[in-house]
C-alpha cells in the first residue's frame, strides 16, 4: 500500500475553522485578560443557546429535504414579541417565556401550512415570503 502525502491545502480543508478558532481565541486571550474567565464563557453560552436550539429543529428539516430560511425572521419576531411583554407590559417572566414559545409555535405552524397546502414545491419562494412578512 501507498502512504499518500498529506499536503497543507488538505490539512487547511479537514482542519481550517478549528485552527482559525484556536487563532481567534488565543488573540482575544492576549488582547482581554478576561476572555478565558469562567463567567465570559458562561454568558456566551447563554448567548448562544438560543441558536442551538433553533439549529435542532433546522437540522430536522433539512434531514428531511427542505430548507427553512425564515427562522431567522421568526427568532426576531418572537424576540420583539418577548420584549414588548416584559417591557411595555410588566408580565411575568414565565408567563412572557410561555407567550413567547406558543408564539413561535404559531409562526411554524402557519408556515409548515402555508407551505404543505399550496403545495409549493420550490419552498423557497414560500419562506422568503414568510420571512419577508415576519421581518
Amino acid at each position: 500500500m501507498e502512504k499518500t502525502k498529506t499536503s497543507w491545502i488538505d490539512l487547511y480543508k479537514k482542519y481550517g475553522i478549528y485552527i482559525f478558532l484556536v487563532v481567534v481565541c488565543a488573540f482575544f486571550s492576549v488582547a482581554a485578560p478576561n476572555f478565558l474567565s469562567a463567567s465570559n464563557l458562561i454568558n456566551i453560552l447563554r448567548q448562544v443557546s438560543m441558536f442551538g436550539i433553533v439549529v435542532i429543529g433546522v437540522t430536522m428539516v433539512m434531514i428531511g429535504g427542505g430548507m427553512d430560511l425564515s427562522v431567522g425572521g421568526q427568532m426576531a419576531v418572537v424576540g420583539m414579541v418577548v420584549g414588548v411583554l416584559l417591557v411595555k407590559l410588566k408580565l411575568p417572566i414565565p408567563v412572557t417565556a410561555l407567550i413567547g414559545i406558543l408564539t413561535g409555535i404559531a409562526f411554524g405552524t402557519v408556515n409548515g401550512i402555508v407551505a404543505i397546502k399550496l403545495k409549493i414545491i420550490i419552498n423557497y419562494i414560500c419562506l422568503f415570503d414568510y420571512l419577508f412578512i415576519s421581518s
